[in-house]
């Protein structure tokens, strides 16, 4: 049960009080005469409690009492409680100029809580009095039983919490009391009353199983600090009823082997003879179910049930399944709830066992929507297939039920032409007969208009001063020669232009500086009192781009995204002053932003364990109510997948590849001697002569199969008597040719 908050039955008394001290002031007033009314307007206010927001305040808190009054006017201050023995006084207050004076004054802690406290201000240049009522509360109790209502022989658990007003924790052990009582004041506990000192505790009874029933109990609850200053009390209240029982059944026809279902539910009731499913629950009741078959008067036991009991929630569902046979019949279920073997609860409800119809039918139509003059088809599909049926068709306008057509015996499909003078929406039906007392029916709706209208704009956008133009196509059988008015209303639905064609276009110049936010063509097709409409609107351009980039394409789970942002307008929206940016990735907590900058840089730390894998960072600016997302990796990458610079690896290591290819070739180009150029002496320095040719033993002389390298001096060596030829010298690589 909800805890329900009530202030002490002291505090109520005391409401007295603070009446009488209120007339004492009234009175006070009249005693003086008009003339020497010193005190003005609202005279002496206090501030609402900071806890509170009453004129009531905790100790310690200070008070601000407004004095207002004739300037220079001197004010004495008297508070006290009613019995005078908490007294404090603040005097010779002198009213400023601006006529008023703000006096604070602090709760002494050792004032015990009450309502009987006042603020009493004398103007001293008058005489006049004012006085101004106030409590003391230090406590806030909450009181709460388990449940809203009792069965007699439930158990009730009561519950409390005594905490500070001021911050909501809890306060010492005091001293606390229980007491508990039906309408007629009789104790309900099997003790005069239940003693404890924790603020925080709960206390189970369990009510006689002889208690009257169509009551109410009491709880009654006091706490008070060791000291006695602060005393608080509390009420809180419970039904005591009757058990009610609620039987729903899930269908009144099954079929033989059919499955029954039933939902159950107990209750605390006010009205056992017809409760409902929103009375107090009843948890935990045993109920037994007894399907009797009505033929006979025979339980069926089979599909009874005897050891049931309902939730938490006072509620079970029970199920059982028919046999094939018999396939008809007629049965009663009795549910019967019984509460600590005393109090008890029955209802019932039947339902029929009968074949179900194996025969059915579906309608389709062979377009949505339909032209008056259209001929409307309609297909019906019989299931099972197989089956040997008639078809009737029916044809009736919904809108007066009036029938259009009727055609018995035509088959699985039907034709119907729509007259040309109809416009509504018809119901095309169909029963199917199988000659053996099985009948199924459907129906479609089908809607009928004198035409269709298309209508097409060549921009959804504009910019002041830029031409709309609206063309329009229409599909009729009736209207075949029509005029098109069309006009262009504003955004206040004025119109802004209007006129009349023959033709299937109309334009229309937006004003410059805009008038309106948005305009829209509204084209009507009409001939000989038939017509066709359509509409379509253009905006004026408007709104905003928000681009965001981050720093990087991965990242792991603890490292900070920084994303490069800029928000751009379009037509003539604004820029606000200030942005209020709220970012973060899908699932995981948002951080909210404000800048004043329409670009920049924002940063998100992605938390330490966040999933991993490519999530979708969303920015949202709230000013403008633009937004954009950003897919980033979290976690491990391939390192192939890698950025260097912006760049990503892979695409590196393919360029680096492509240069090594690249100069192999070169140098294979140049190490065959392929397009290479004799080589050509430095400026200023001789080239290095050829080594001279061997001489001696080893001097080889180049025979008719050989020849000597003009180059090195080295033997080439020739197998072909072919001439000229071309050969390379093994030694140095260079070519000549031998003539």
């Amino acid at each position: 049960m909800i805890p329900q908050n009530f202030r002490s039955r002291r505090i109520v008394q005391l409401l007295g009080v603070a009446l009488a001290l209120a007339m004492v002031a009234t009175f006070g007033l009249a005693v003086f005469p008009a003339a020497q009314a010193n005190f003005t307007g609202s005279a002496v206010t206090l501030s609402p409690g900071k806890y509170t927001g009453t004129n009531i305040y905790v100790p310690g808190e200070q008070i601000q009492i407004t004095l207002t009054a004739t300037p220079n006017d001197v004010i004495s201050l008297l508070i006290e409680d009613t019995s005078a023995t908490y007294t404090a006084s603040i005097n010779n207050l002198t009213i400023g100029t601006s006529g008023q004076r703000i006096v604070p004054f602090t709760i002494r802690p050792t004032w015990p809580d009450g309502f009987v406290y006042s603020v009493r201000a004398t103007d001293t240049t008058s005489g006049q009095v004012r006085t101004r009522a106030f409590g003391i509360e230090t406590y806030s109790v909450n009181l709460w039983t388990d449940r809203a209502a009792y069965l007699p022989g439930d158990s009730v658990n009561v519950s409390w919490a005594v905490t500070y007003i001021q911050n909501g924790s809890l306060v010492p052990d005091g001293v606390g009391v229980l007491q508990v009582y039906d309408s007629a004041a009789n104790n309900l506990l099997s003790v005069p009353q239940y003693n404890f000192s924790a603020p925080q505790g709960s206390y189970a009874f369990a009510l006689a199983a002889t208690v009257a029933t169509g009551q109410r109990g009491t709880v009654y609850m006091w706490f008070n600090d060791t000291a006695g200053l602060r005393e608080y009390q509390m009420t809180t209240s419970f039904a005591i009823n009757p058990l009610g029982i609620v039987l729903q059944l899930s269908a009144a026809t099954y079929a033989p082997g059919g499955v029954v279902s039933m939902n159950i539910y107990t209750r605390v009731s006010p009205n056992p003879a017809n409760p409902h499913t929103y009375d107090p629950v009843a948890p935990d009741i045993p109920v037994s179910v007894n399907v009797t078959d009505l033929s006979t008067g025979n339980v069926v036991s089979g599909y009874s049930a005897t050891s049931l009991a309902t939730d938490a929630n006072g509620f079970l569902t029970y199920v059982f399944q028919l046999t094939s046979t018999p396939t008809t019949g007629n049965y009663e279920v009795d549910a019967t709830a019984t509460a600590h073997g005393t109090m008890s609860a029955s209802t019932s409800a039947t339902f029929d066992v009968q074949p179900t119809a194996s025969l059915s039918v579906q309608i389709s139509l062979n377009k949505l929507q339909y032209a008056s003059g259209d001929t409307i088809r309609a297909t019906a599909q019989v299931f099972p297939s197989t089956a040997r049926v008639t078809y009737a068709w029916t044809v009736v306008d919904t809108a007066t039920g009036n029938t259009l057509a009727f055609a018995p015996n035509v088959g699985p499909s039907y034709d119907f032409t729509t007259p040309t003078t109809y416009q509504g929406t018809l119901r095309i039906g169909v029963e199917v007969n199988d000659g053996n007392g099985t009948t199924a029916s459907a129906s479609a709706n089908a809607h009928v208009a004198f035409g269709y209208l298309a209508l097409s704009l060549d921009r959804s956008e504009f910019n002041p001063g830029d031409t709309i133009t609206a063309t329009f196509n229409l599909q009729s059988n009736v209207i075949t020669n029509p005029t098109y008015y069309w006009q262009v209303q504003d955004a206040s639905g004025a119109t802004a232009s209007a006129g009349s064609t023959t033709g299937t276009s109309a334009s229309f110049t937006t004003p410059s500086p805009t008038a309106s936010r948005y305009y829209t063509f509204v084209v009507t097709a009409s001939q000989n009192g038939r017509t066709a409409q359509a509409s379509q609107t253009a905006d004026q351009v408007a709104g905003y781009f928000l681009t965001v980039t981050p720093d990087r394409s991965s990242y792991n789970p603890g490292d900070t995204i920084t994303l490069t942002y800029s928000l751009t307008t379009r037509g003539t929206s604004a820029l606000p002053s200030v942005y209020h940016f709220q970012l973060g990735i899908y699932g995981m907590p948002y951080k909210a932003v404000d800048t004043t900058s329409a670009s920049g840089t924002l940063t998100y730390t992605i938390p330490a364990g966040a999933p991993t894998g490519d999530e979708i960072l969303q920015v949202y600016e709230g000013s403008t109510g633009s937004s954009t997302l950003v897919v980033v990796h979290v976690g491990p990458v391939n390192p192939l997948l890698m950025d260097v610079a912006g760049v990503p690896l892979f695409d590196i290591l393919i360029f680096l590849l492509f240069v090594v290819l690249l100069l192999a070739v070169v140098l294979l180009w140049r190490r065959t001697g392929m397009g290479r150029a004799p080589p050509s002496a430095e400026t200023g320095k001789p080239s290095t002569p050829p080594p001279p040719p061997p001489s001696g033993p080893s001097q080889q002389t180049a025979g008719p199969m050989s020849v000597a390298c003009k180059h090195c001096g080295a033997s080439i060596e020739i197998t072909t008597s072919k001439r000229p030829i071309e050969v390379m010298c093994p030694s140095c690589g260079e070519t000549q040719v031998v003539q």
